[in-house]
């Protein structure tokens, strides 16, 4: 094992939200975001008044979410030492991983498309935007498998001393299964479940980014540990 290159991309992650919280809140000025409510022609002179500072933040975000997956990477590579020969979790939640920021990048692709061309007619700029946001919400139904998946390999770990705490795979399940609610977002235009809501943006951005941050401590733990002391992090015995 190279532990600088496990530490980098556990903590991968990091630069992740930082990036897209810098550039969503303060460059693009779109979170909180556009009310679904709107009409296209106010979505239109919002990308028209803010589109180089759209583009500029999603070329920041771009570069951001592609941490995401490395940040996957150095997950699965210990969960898959929790689980033992076979682990099919952590393929699982690879394949979510793909979809899950990858979600984010296409939503990214929208709106920068959207704000590149703001001279197009309203409804085509406002098409892009209800897509980005749609790409935003609604994958987080594979974030929250990944985050089950996650978990599920985490308690599977039969050691005496286990790879990660055990409350780290709990705390997963509940990640995933606090993310549901962005589901129900294809049917609301206000309220909670819309896409501004609480309970399909806001309680999932809280509790995504808490993921990240719980699962980077969780991995740089385990690398420690096996910096320290190979053995403990052996795989189990077929």
């Amino acid at each position: 094992m190279n532990p600088t290159i496990h530490r980098f991309c556990a903590w991968s992650g990091v630069p992740f939200i930082l990036l897209f919280t810098v550039a969503m809140i303060f460059i693009a000025h779109m979170v909180p975001p556009l009310p679904p409510s709107w009409t296209s022609m106010q979505v239109l002179d919002f990308y028209r008044t803010h589109s180089l500072a759209i583009r500029a933040a999603t070329a920041i975000m771009m570069m951001g979410t592609a941490f995401g997956f490395s940040w996957s990477a150095s997950v699965a590579v210990w969960t898959a030492k929790a689980e033992g020969a076979m682990p099919v979790l952590s393929f699982g939640q690879l394949v979510c991983a793909a979809w899950s920021f990858g979600g984010v990048y296409n939503a990214i692709v929208d709106f920068s498309s959207a704000a590149f061309r703001s001279d197009r007619p309203e409804q085509i700029v406002s098409s892009l935007n209800d897509h980005g946001w749609y790409w935003i919400v609604m994958p987080g139904s594979c974030a929250e498998l990944q985050c089950i998946m996650i978990g599920l390999a985490i308690l599977s770990d039969k050691r005496t001393d286990p790879i990660f705490p055990r409350w780290v795979g709990y705390f997963n399940i509940w990640a995933g299964l606090l993310q549901i609610p962005g589901a129900m977002m294809p049917f609301f235009k206000t309220g909670p479940f819309a896409w501004d809501g609480l309970f399909a943006f806001w309680m999932p951005l809280v509790v995504f980014s808490l993921w990240i941050y719980v699962d980077t401590w969780a991995v740089l733990r385990a690398i420690r540990r096996e910096a320290a002391a190979p053995a403990l992090a052996a795989p189990l015995a077929a």
